[in-house]
């Protein structure tokens, strides 16, 4: 299943389908009482090496307004002990003045 999220411009999340929830260990109650933003996620290489803020797919889609397709890592959720580890697509979301104002964020597992 394809794990869905919409976050604003600041990174947080406006919505998620049930398979993002459940690959990253969470609740739509959860969500509700301590929020989520793409700030609580840690993005790493396979191999565990951390990724840049900079070279995050959210990070480039929302500052560059580039689509970012499949890109691996692994993602860790703060408070979650185990890693998901996903290919990664962002696609930035644009306003009716071609501004990029959000990022959808599509996980798969792999």
């Amino acid at each position: 299943p394809l794990g869905i999220a919409a976050f604003d411009a600041a990174g947080n999340i406006l919505w998620a389908n049930d398979a993002m929830l459940a690959m990253h260990g969470t609740t739509r109650d959860e969500l509700a009482r301590t929020g989520a933003s793409l700030a609580r996620a840690t993005l790493q290489e396979l191999d565990g090496t951390p990724i840049p803020d900079a070279q995050r797919p959210s990070r480039l889609a929302l500052t560059k307004g580039i689509t970012v397709n499949g890109r691996d890592a692994r993602v860790l959720i703060e408070g979650k002990t185990a890693p998901a580890e996903v290919s990664i697509t962002a696609v930035p979301l644009k306003d009716e003045h071609g501004n990029t104002d959000g990022v959808l964020i599509i996980h798969q597992d792999i």
